[in-house]
């Protein structure tokens, strides 16, 4: 995802979903991938189901999770989450 390869990771976060239905990341990565990818529908969709899972989840709290990136790199996932539909 971080390399900009937002298709494969989203069919790479469906493959762990499919196999992990409750496993948060997971469905984090789905989200945000498909938003990067141009599929906002199904990335709110991904993003419900995160929310449902956890619902603590906000970008300002995902972004401040994020590793030691680039800040380029956390800058385009804060806005895929944000495209993705977190809240604030």
């Amino acid at each position: 995802m971080y390399l900009g390869h937002f298709e494969e990771a989203v069919s790479l976060a469906e493959q762990i979903v499919a196999g992990h239905p409750t496993f948060v990341p997971g469905w984090r990565v789905l989200a945000v991938s498909r938003a990067l990818a141009g599929d906002v529908a199904s990335a709110s969709i991904a993003t419900k189901k995160t929310l449902e899972l956890d619902p603590s989840l906000t970008v300002s709290a995902l972004v401040a999770i994020q590793g030691p990136y680039r800040a380029v790199d956390i800058e385009r996932m804060r806005e895929g989450h944000v495209r993705a539909g977190f809240p604030p």
